[in-house]
């Protein structure tokens, strides 16, 4: 099982507007010292980039904490993750 399996099969919410795009984590397997990268794009052959703001979240013995620090789509591992689950929020701003 890979470590972003929950990303890639998440259920939709369906009080919000449903957008497709292709979303990629590196590592799949991250260690105390990786860095963790996410990318959208707009599909699986990586045509282009959707623009995004992302939101990281540390979850420890079941209290989720939202990592003020981390901005970007690059979260770097340290040794305090080791025993934590890392999330991100994903956000895309929809121009009409």
């Amino acid at each position: 099982m890979q470590m972003f399996d929950w990303l890639l099969k998440s259920t939709p919410d369906p009080n919000k507007q449903q957008l497709k795009f292709h979303v990629e984590a590196e590592p799949q397997l991250a260690e105390t010292n990786s860095n963790i990268i996410v990318t959208c794009y707009t599909s699986k052959a990586r045509e282009g980039i959707v623009p995004c703001r992302f939101c990281w979240y540390r979850t420890k013995n079941g209290v989720t904490t939202v990592i003020e620090h981390i901005k970007g789509s690059t979260y770097m591992c340290e040794p305090a993750d080791l025993g934590t689950v890392i999330k991100v929020e994903i956000m895309v701003r929809i121009s009409r």
